[in-house]
């Protein structure tokens, strides 16, 4: 079996998607289902065109810009259309590479797996600047991610937000993020039995209350 995956952007850019990528298709790997990546030389110009990463085929093509995150990638088209795959898995949503996988698909018949990553209606929450979803969104009826076969979500909220999406609640499939636990495991520090520690776990972003931790930092 082979399973083609789709995503914008790759190593050396990190990012949560692009870790989630490289994890799922490596696992597969080691239970012997093929599983490619194709995705752009956004921010990894010096990176190689084609290398193996972690066992797995990893083949960049050359992005000539866009708008926010929908850049173009057509050196993508001819791969997609030629290469011989049982399914895609696109990850991420409103951007040119998941839009043209999904045309692909739909053209070649083979079914079509959207991993959203928090894409889909999350934004409306968040961001002032919401007009460029809206207008993909009506301009596109929202096809992409309604005609998926199926939509990955991280989680419950996730899950919500696709059925707010108008996405078949039988079409999402709730699958946590996977980790490696051997790279949490414990490290021995010293401790002073004079001053409090505080366990932190999230991620530090601009739209999250960095008081809460700092606040608890100063009991």
């Amino acid at each position: 079996m082979k399973v083609l995956r789709t995503i914008p952007s790759f190593f050396p850019e990190v990012t949560g998607p692009a870790k989630q990528a490289l994890r799922i298709s490596s696992e597969l790997e080691k239970r012997d289902i093929v599983s490619p990546i194709l995705t752009s030389d956004f921010r990894a110009k010096t990176s190689p065109d084609k290398e193996l990463v972690e066992g797995v085929r990893v083949q960049r093509f050359h992005d000539f810009g866009g708008y926010m995150q929908y850049h173009f990638i057509p050196g993508i088209v001819i791969p997609l259309l030629k290469e011989d795959y049982d399914l895609i898995h696109a990850h991420g949503y409103r951007n040119f590479m998941t839009d043209t996988a999904f045309l692909v698909s739909k053209l070649r018949s083979k079914p079509f797996v959207l991993h959203g990553h928090g894409m889909l209606g999350g934004y409306d929450k968040f961001l002032k600047k919401k007009y460029p979803y809206k207008l993909y969104d009506i301009s596109t009826f929202k096809i992409v991610a309604k005609k998926a076969n199926a939509l990955i979500v991280s989680t419950n909220q996730e899950f919500n937000e696709g059925v707010e999406f108008g996405i078949d609640k039988a079409k999402i499939h709730v699958i946590p993020a996977g980790i490696d636990v051997s790279e949490y495991n414990r490290i021995a520090v010293s401790r002073d039995t004079d001053r409090k520690r505080v366990l932190f776990v999230g991620r530090i972003w601009k739209l999250l209350k960095k008081d809460i931790p700092a606040g608890a930092a100063s009991l």
